[in-house]
């Protein structure tokens, strides 16, 4: 029976209300009203906490309409999320491979890609990279470094490269 769910919820109040009154240390009315409050702030608690994970996922989110400034419209990219990129900016592309920097210029190659976007959530392979402490290979060039926050602090760095695609 979908939508009883409200209805067990006044039935379970007055059940719960009733047993308490008939032990020794609690009186109806005091029942009522401790249950009452209960039944008003446990759902504000539990929608308090549910704004709060949202707000805090919201704000692990890269600027997507900030960073596609620095994109063509018709980028084909290589990156992390490549449906949220889709979703934000209606950019195409593929996911980030969890294999050699090599491997990624194959599949970039293969599909013609034209820019490597990399945000936190980078794989392994991509981590130097990011970080900034290797130089990119030879089949990538920088075309900029978003830097947010602190120089030693790469979390929320985002860093765009071009492949040099013969596509």
């Amino acid at each position: 029976m979908p939508g009883a769910g409200g209805n067990l919820l006044a039935i379970f109040h007055v059940i719960a209300c009733r047993t308490c009154a008939r032990w020794r240390c609690w009186r109806l009315r005091q029942a009522q009203a401790f249950f009452g409050l209960a039944a008003l702030l446990l759902p504000l608690g539990l929608g308090y906490f549910a704004l709060m994970a949202q707000r805090q996922n919201a704000d692990a989110q890269p600027d997507y309409a900030g960073i596609a400034r620095y994109l063509p419209l018709e980028a084909r990219l290589m990156a992390n999320d490549p449906s949220a990129w889709y979703y934000h900016t209606r950019r195409v592309g593929v996911t980030l491979p969890d294999e050699p920097l090599a491997t990624a210029y194959t599949i970039a190659q293969r599909y013609c890609l034209s820019h490597l976007v990399l945000d936190q959530n980078v794989t392994i392979a991509f981590v130097p990279l990011i970080e900034g402490q290797a130089e990119p290979p030879p089949f990538l060039t920088l075309l900029v470094h978003l830097d947010h926050g602190t120089p030693e602090d790469w979390s929320d760095d985002v860093r765009i490269y071009t492949f040099d695609n013969p596509c």
